[in-house]
């Protein structure tokens, strides 16, 4: 009996060491379920060796093939507990060895008794090799005195496990480890250990767990072991740390895609450092030289390097689902205590991530989805949130293939899609740079840098992009500078494969695009400084199927304005510069192109060609207030210009005007209201002023690259010559196509007609001045500019003027070649003013007129110098005060000694050649019932010429009627009257020539009624 009461206090003392051991190491972690009807640890009793055996027979199943460890073996049990031994011996000092050690533990008393265990899991502590436990008095068994615990050493190999459970939890708890030594508030070893809790799995060394609180073993009962908290845990050295979970917390193990792995997280964890673990806290803290990787199903890892990583946990309320616990990189649940019963779950042991924090120098992680780097000095990350920020001194790096982005603080939102995890919202702040090299060209890149931040965020099917504070933006065909920049990204319009996993916004290309704030844009083909750009991307038009036809853009259509265009491919190409305050465009994007399709402008805009194809050509430019273009590289393109006024210049063209269009297919431009155009001329004139026929209008104009039609008190400019009428029509030689600005246009005029008080104009001078001035008056006038000819109705005015020594002119003012449009243009000189006076040191003084006035018709030959006027014609020929001159005398003795009025049926004045000197002279040849009627003379005939250098006057008589000539040899003097065929006259000299006389009067009295005058 004595021998059995020792047994009992040896097995009691044992048994109580292991319960201290449990209560150490795995009360922290799963803490079965409080029962108040618990009896105390004091209370274990021996068994009767009935019992005994039937107590082994129901352990054996926790012991496959090792049913030797239950030969012989001691057992001590309690409700929840049973001790397993050999042997014991009493060390003294209050020592005791135990060997072997083992303890089992059921999660209640119902499984302790042999009832169902349900889910529940029981645990196996095993010491091979003993235990010695310490108390703080001798060990004395015999008079019931143990003392209390001080520490213990488990000896040897010490293995944890955990046996039964629901298999379909797979939540097996495994620990091995060696010379474990057990205090009040303190388990630890410097020994390697392994363990694993279902699929989750460790390596290291140096392990220790820190209790929060204690009592006495006598005292400690259920209720005490739930007041005993895991303070700390410590691992000294990781060297692999495994850790699996769902990526739903639904998700059941059963099913398929937990089979096939899709469904499954996974993260391994190895450093150099301790590895810390402060439950009441809720953190766990890896440090030096932390190596992690993240994976998700079988896809591919991410990993970290850092030099300290803490992961913050964080337990959900007791009631809450399975369900409803939480999310994020490594969904690890929470620890709270399950419930009684069979029912209840042994995982419930769980901890949710909430966030974790990590910095180095650098740490590094490694996206492998999506096969980039960040590099950084701290790196946090929010799991509730699904938010990554890291922030680094000399800059945050994010890397890809071809990729790079900069900034001293970069933040990642992102949620998961059915690819897997999709960016919803990133931040870079501070100032930072980046670069992207673009696919489908080798050599496009794109790459910004900004001052104060770069956003992305996604707004329902669309990302936007947010630069602001300086930004710069280069790519390989241009740069652009900014206050802030916008750029919208959506999915594309065309059908398009699934996005692949590793697509960081996949699907995905720019829709629009804004750009704010003393914006500079550089390129190869354009210059732009404007207050605000918007752009609109769209996908390319479909190419054309096989063997077919692509439509054609016509004659004069250029190439499509690729802006993507590197400078070498557009070195024989224009470059423009514009300004202005919002610059709009329309561009079709495609991997190795971007197509300009319109573009728009407003506030002041201004376009120039500052470098053309050819450096003969001369640039085009452009003024209003707002500019449009559509179908910029089609065949279809469309201008419109509006302003006050707008205008267009190029290749020697020029065109002014309120508003303005242009359609490429129908080879249309057209003015709608006042406006002005230039031609340039192509008869050789050398002069920069006489190099272009410039005209303005009122009321509109229409060119179709072959005629061109002006309304509205049209007034032309050629220098030196004028036109100004109700409405003018030129028609050129050859079809111009007005979409090309490849090469200077040669126009040739073909013809030319006015209509409604047309006038026409033409100046002589030289270097001391105007020398001659020629003007035409009719109603319309109708030009053949290539044979010369020349027709017009009646009535008419022609007025020569011409200093003495100046020989005439072309005697007909009219464009000398074809002409182009120019803002701006010249109007023609002012009507001269009746009866002006010159000024004396105007050299106009002394100025020969000519004015002949017709009724009928006009007619005759520019090129041959010659014009016929018909119909009741009067001519009147002499000195004139003024250049402005606009109605001469009546009355020859006004008109100076050379004067003459002279009236005739036809009139016909030619331009030829002086013999003599090769200069022009003036020739004049009347018609039917001529009258001629000079100061001292007065002339009759059917037919008359003058010649102006000759001071000749040639009369012939028609038919049976003679010529006749009354003179004077001075004012007053006798009349002498001469009729004979013909009759030569020379009115400078007052010599006659008679040919075929007929009759010669001398008379004092019978004078004309014309010398009555």
């Amino acid at each position: 009996m004595k021998r059995r009461g020792t047994r009992a206090v040896i097995s009691f003392a044992a048994i109580a060491v292991c319960y201290t051991a449990y209560a150490r190491l795995v009360v922290p972690l799963i803490e079965p379920p409080f029962d108040p009807a618990a009896r105390n640890l004091g209370q274990l009793e021996p068994l009767s060796d009935v019992i005994l055996d039937a107590r082994l027979a129901e352990l054996a199943p926790l012991f496959p093939r090792r049913t030797e460890m239950l030969k012989n073996a001691k057992l001590l049990e309690s409700d929840q507990v049973k001790l397993l031994l050999q042997d014991y011996r009493n060390l003294g000092d209050g020592r005791v060895l135990i060997r072997p050690c083992v303890l089992v533990m059921y999660p209640d008393r119902e499984t302790a008794a042999g009832g169902p265990r349900g889910s529940r899991q029981i645990i196996i502590l095993e010491a091979p090799e003993g235990a010695v436990f310490q108390f703080d008095r001798p060990f004395q068994l015999g008079a019931g005195r143990i003392g209390r615990f001080v520490s213990g050493q488990l000896q040897g190999a010490v293995v944890l496990r955990s046996a039964g459970g629901d298999p379909a939890e797979d939540t097996a708890i495994r620990v091995t480890t060696r010379d474990v030594t057990i205090t009040e508030r303190r388990i630890w070893t410097t020994q390697p250990v392994e363990f694993s809790w279902g699929r989750h799995r460790g390596r290291g060394s140096g392990m220790e767990l820190v209790f929060a609180g204690g009592s006495s073993l006598s005292q400690v009962t259920d209720a005490g072991w739930q007041s005993l908290g895991l303070e700390r845990f410590v691992l000294r050295h990781v060297d692999r740390l495994h850790l699996e979970t769902l990526a739903s917390d639904d998700a059941s193990p059963d099913s398929p895609a937990t089979k096939t792995g899709d469904a499954r997280r996974i993260v391994e964890a190895a450093c150099r450092g301790p590895l810390s673990f402060f439950p009441q806290q809720g953190t766990l803290t890896l440090q030096e030289a932390v190596e992690a990787a993240f994976t998700r199903g079988d896809g591919p890892s991410n990993r970290l390097q850092c030099g300290l990583l803490t992961v913050f946990l964080t337990k959900p309320p007791a009631d809450q689902s399975a369900a409803d616990q939480g999310t994020g990189m490594i969904d690890q649940g929470t620890a709270t205590r399950p419930a009684a019963g069979p029912a209840a779950s042994a995982e419930a042991l769980k901890w949710r991530i909430e966030g974790a924090l990590a910095t180095g120098s650098p740490a590094v992680v490694t996206l492998g989805l999506w096969n980039a780097e960040i590099r950084c000095e701290t790196l946090r990350y929010d799991a509730v949130r699904q938010l990554v920020e890291a922030e680094a001194a000399g800059g945050v790096e994010f890397t890809r293939p071809g990729s790079r982005l900069r900034a001293p603080l970069v933040s990642g939102q992102w949620t998961d899609g059915p690819a897997g995890p999709m960016l919803t919202r990133g931040v870079a702040e501070g100032g930072g740079d980046f670069r992207v090299e673009l696919p489908g060209k080798a050599g496009d890149f794109v790459a910004g840098a900004w001052r104060q931040r770069l956003s992305v965020e996604r707004e329902g099917d669309e990302f936007v992009t947010w630069m602001s504070g300086d930004v710069h933006v280069d790519s390989s065909w241009g740069n652009l500078a900014a206050d802030d920049l916008w750029l919208w990204l959506g999915r594309l319009a065309s059908p398009s494969p699934a996005p692949p996993p590793t697509a960081l916004l996949p699907d995905l290309a720019p829709k629009r695009m804004l750009v704010r704030g003393e914006v500079a844009l550089r390129s190869p083909r354009l210059d732009a400084d404007v207050f605000e750009l918007q752009g609109w991307f769209v996908p390319p038009p479909p190419s054309p199927p096989v063997g077919g036809s692509q439509e054609s853009s016509g004659p004069g259509s250029p190439p499509a304005a690729n802006l993507r265009a590197s400078p070498a491919e557009t070195a024989a190409q224009s470059h423009y510069k514009t300004s202005g305050r919002i610059l709009r465009a329309e561009i079709a994007l495609a991997p190795a192109t971007a197509i300009l399709n319109a573009v728009s402008m407003d506030g002041n805009v201004r376009i120039e060609e500052d470098v053309t194809p050819s450096p003969q050509l001369l640039p085009v430019r452009l003024r209003g207030e707002h500019v449009e273009l559509t179908d910029v590289s089609g065949p279809f393109l469309t201008l419109s210009m509006t302003g006050g006024p707008a205008a267009l210049e190029g290749r020697g063209f020029g065109l002014s005007g309120n508003q303005i269009f242009f359609e490429r297919s129908r080879n249309l431009l057209s003015v709608a209201g006042p406006g002005g155009m230039r031609l340039p001329r192509t008869d050789g004139a050398t002069s920069a002023a006489a190099g272009f026929f410039d005209l303005v209008w009122d009321e509109g104009m229409s060119f179709d690259g072959r005629i061109v039609s002006v309304r509205g008190n049209v007034r032309g400019n050629s220098p030196p010559q004028r036109i100004s009428a109700r409405s003018v029509e030129a028609r050129l030689r050859e079809t111009i196509f007005l979409g090309s600005l490849d090469a200077m246009p040669k126009p040739q005029l073909a013809s030319l007609s006015a209509d409604g008080n047309v006038r026409l104009e033409n100046e002589g001078s030289d270097e001391q001045g105007r020398t001659a001035l020629d003007i035409l008056e009719l109603p319309r006038v109708e030009l053949d500019m290539l044979s010369g000819a020349i027709e017009s109705p009646g009535p008419g005015l022609l007025r020569t003027l011409r200093t003495p020594s100046a020989l005439p002119g072309s005697m007909l003012p009219i464009p000398g070649g074809s002409g182009g449009p120019v803002a701006g243009a010249a109007e023609p000189a002012p009507s001269p003013a009746a009866g002006g006076a010159a000024s004396p040191d105007d050299p106009s003084a002394g100025v020969t007129a000519l004015f002949v006035r017709f009724h009928h018709a006009l007619r005759g030959n520019l090129w041959q110098r010659e014009i016929t006027c018909l119909g009741r014609v009067a001519v009147t020929y002499g000195s004139a005060p003024s250049w402005e001159v606009t109605e001469l005398p009546s009355d020859p003795a006004r008109l100076g000694p050379s004067g003459m009025i002279l009236e005739c049926r036809e009139l016909t004045a030619r331009q030829i050649p002086d013999p003599a000197t090769g200069r022009p002279q003036l020739e004049l040849e009347a018609v039917g019932n001529v009258t001629a009627e000079g100061v001292t003379y007065t002339a009759r005939a059917d037919r008359a010429a003058l010649n102006e250098s000759k001071t000749l006057l040639i009369l012939e008589g028609g038919g049976q009627t003679a010529a006749e000539l009354f003179r004077q040899e001075y004012a007053g003097g006798p009349v002498q009257r001469t009729a004979a065929r013909r009759i030569f006259y020379w009115y400078g000299t007052r010599t006659v020539k008679i040919d075929g006389a007929q009759s010669l009067e001398l008379s004092d009295f019978s004078t004309p009624d014309r010398f009555s005058h």
